[in-house]
This record gives structure tokens, sequence and C-alpha cells, in this order.
């Protein structure tokens, strides 16, 4: 059965169809991915051998239908950088024939709960707790000595007072709020933080030039809860409106008394304008733009820059000839705040045309070979990879001359009518 603990809303299941062209090297493969995929809390919930095809033949043959639990993006994502996967896949990789064989993140629609044609049954997904309208902390709350890091105030802000950068907020969210003052509180975590993200974006970044949020989303991962980037137009004026506001401390016990300090990065971010592959920075092709588009964006550290550059001259063709486009690369110049949940190198957001594309470039036989560069090149357990969720009032963005169509001017899905009368 599941593990307890991974039973959430972002459980989902993925499916595989197989044409199996060496059944030895595909019980190879089974033997040696299980416990990994068990680690990572993977379970089958349903292995189908395919005894007919019913109707079009043609488009087949298929000899097994998988059907598998999987926890979450984010244990998906640990699978994918264990150190052993690009040798064991290679195994599936010759075990089956790619050009028929297909792999796919299933969403249930709204009636339906996952399933496991195993005694290992699933229970339904827990429903996502309603996070309840910001309200006033008390007022007896201690006062806080708050300060953004040395490294951000005294060497990054003073070499960027007329330089445009990026800030970076990657939340996780205490479930209930605390503002050290030994009362306990029945505020939610992210609540009391959009008491902060409130004044900011209400109070603040209208009044300076140049300003603004571009993105603010769900992700879709076990790491972080939230992820909102900034745009300022230079360091004096982040120091003149944020830094220097008289009501900076009183708003920061609201945002400190709803983060999870532990697990949250504020970042000051810079666009990287050299070293992205040029088939990275095309615009989207048209007919890639689709309700389906989405951002992926990965944290890294780096521990060899050499096989992070190999890495990605060799990834960026697949990665191009799957639609796949850097939406905005950007190096970590400062930790601002939560010095010691980093340090990170890099964050990179990239324009994904559809989960179907992602499927077919994690099945493209070089892959296993090309991302053991990356696997070489980070470091697992800082860095982090995971799918965003843009807010409704957000589109995706570029940072680069290759701006993607807005979400809201892409085609919409034309609705399917009702069943009616031949």
């Amino acid at each position: 059965p599941p593990n307890e603990e991974d039973l959430s809303p972002d459980n989902f299941i993925f499916i595989d169809t197989f044409r199996i062209r060496d059944r030895e090297a595909m019980a190879e493969f089974d033997e040696l991915s299980a416990p990994i995929k068990a680690k990572n809390g993977f379970r089958a919930a349903g292995w189908l051998e395919v005894k007919s095809t019913a109707l079009f033949e043609s488009n087949g043959p298929i000899d097994e239908v998988r059907f598998e639990f999987v926890p979450s993006m984010s244990a998906w994502g640990k699978l994918l950088t264990d150190e052993d996967v690009p040798e064991i896949w290679e195994k599936l990789t010759a075990a089956t024939d790619p050009d028929i064989s297909v792999s796919a993140i299933l969403k249930a629609d709204a009636d339906f709960d996952l399933f496991n044609l195993y005694s290992a049954s699933v229970p339904a997904r827990p429903t996502p707790p309603q996070v309840p309208t910001p309200v006033p902390a008390p007022t007896t709350m201690t006062p806080i000595n708050f300060s953004f890091s040395d490294d951000f105030v005294n060497d990054f802000l003073p070499s960027s007072m007329d330089e445009e950068f990026y800030w970076v907020e990657l939340l996780s969210y205490r479930e209930v709020a605390d503002y050290n003052d030994g009362l306990v509180t029945t505020i939610a975590g992210e609540s009391s933080d959009n008491v902060y993200k409130s004044w900011l974006t209400r109070d603040i970044l209208p009044n300076i030039d140049g300003a603004e949020v571009i993105f603010r989303g769900e992700v879709k991962a076990e790491a972080y809860d939230e992820l909102m980037v900034i745009k300022y137009p230079s360091g004096q004026a982040f120091k003149d409106f944020v830094l220097e506001s008289d009501d900076l401390a009183d708003k920061m016990i609201y945002r400190l008394g709803g983060l999870d300090s532990s697990n949250s990065l504020l970042l000051a971010t810079q666009v990287m304008l050299d070293g992205i592959p040029d088939v990275l920075l095309q615009p989207p092709n048209e007919e890639d733009l689709s309700p389906n588009n989405f951002l992926f964006f990965d944290t890294l550290r780096f521990r060899d820059r050499e096989a992070m550059a190999e890495f990605d001259a060799l990834s960026a063709p697949l990665k191009a000839k799957n639609g796949f486009r850097a939406a905005g690369w950007l190096e970590v110049k400062s930790t601002a705040l939560f010095e010691s949940n980093g340090p990170i190198d890099e964050v990179r957001f990239e324009f994904v045309p559809s989960m179907s594309a992602w499927g077919k470039l994690l099945t493209d036989e070089d892959v296993p070979e090309i991302w053991e560069k990356l696997t070489a090149a980070t470091d697992p357990d800082i860095s982090v990879s995971a799918i965003l969720k843009a807010d409704d009032d957000f589109d995706l963005f570029n940072l680069y001359d290759a701006a993607t169509t807005p979400v809201e001017d892409n085609p919409v899905p034309v609705p399917v009518p009702a069943p009616v009368p031949a």
C-alpha cells in the first residue's frame, strides 16, 4: 500500500503503453527499477496484458498497458535524479519499441478518484484545506529584529543601484501561523503571508516605475508551496521603497509568522544573457501555443560547471525539438533571506508545450546518457525541479525576445457537445 504520508491532492497516475521487443531486458528493467520506484513512493496501480486490439489495429500492436501511482511531481523529480536511473532506464530503451510505446501523466476527471486493481487500494485523495481570508495577527505579537542578509544589503544592493534585477520568492507555508508570542492561532500560514504580499503589491510596487509582479503560481512539488517573481528596475528602487519603508518591519511579522523558514528562499537574481543555447531562445512554434502550456523551473546548485555546460549543449537540441524554450535563466546574485536553505547558483524557467511534449522528451533514447551529465553537474540535495501552475491573474512569461503568447490569447479548447442521435 502507499505510505500514508504520501497520500495528498498531489497524487497522480502515470501510464505506459508498451510494445516489448526484448522481454528479458524488460524483466531486468522491472527488477532493477522497482526498489527505486518504491523508495520514492511509486506503486503498481494496474499492469494490464493486452489480449486483443478490438479496433484500430493499425495503431498497435501494444503488449502491455501499465498504470502506476505516483505521490507527487517532487517524488517524480527525486526518481529522475537518482544516480542509478540512467543505467537502469537504458534497459527500458532496449526492451521497448519507442515508435509505439507511450508514457504520460493522467489527470483524473472531477468525478473519479485514483484507482488500484490490486489489494493495496488507494484511499480517496484528501481535499486541500480551504485557506481563510487574510486576517490581522494578534496585537500582542513580540517585536522582531528583522533584517535581510548582510550579503544582500551591503554587497548586492550597493553594486546594483542602477541595475535591473528579479526578486524570486520560493515559499513554503506553516500550517498555522506562529508569531513567536506564545499564543495559539488558527490563522493559516499562507493567509498570514498574504498580509505582507498585499501590502507589497498594493502599497509599494505601484509607486515604483518599472516594478511589477511578473509571475505568481503554485509549485507542483513537495519542495515549495508557491513561487513569485518580482521585477525591480534597480537596487536603488528596492532600497528606497522596500528596505527603508517605515512599514517593512511590521509587515515582516506577518511574513515570518506565516512562512516555514526552514524551507523558503528569497533570492536576488539577474537575467543570464550568455551561455544559453540559441535553439532555446527561438520563439515557440505557433502550433505549440495552447492552454496546455506550462512553465517548468529548476533551482540549481552546481558542483561541476563543465559538466553542466556539456549537459546544456547536448540537451538543448532535444528540448527544442519537443518545443521547449528558455523563459528565463537567472543567476542568483544574493540570498536575501533564509540563507541556510541554500546556496542556489541559478534559477531556470522553461516553457513546455504540454505534458505530451514532456513525455516525448523523456522517452528519447538519448536522454539517459545526456541526463547523466545533469546528475554529475548538480547537488541533488539542494537542486529542485518542478512544474508551475500559474495563478488565474498571471500569464506565462518570457524574459527574452522570444516572448510566449499570453495564456489568455491562446486558443481555448472547443467544448465537446453532448451526444446526439446520428
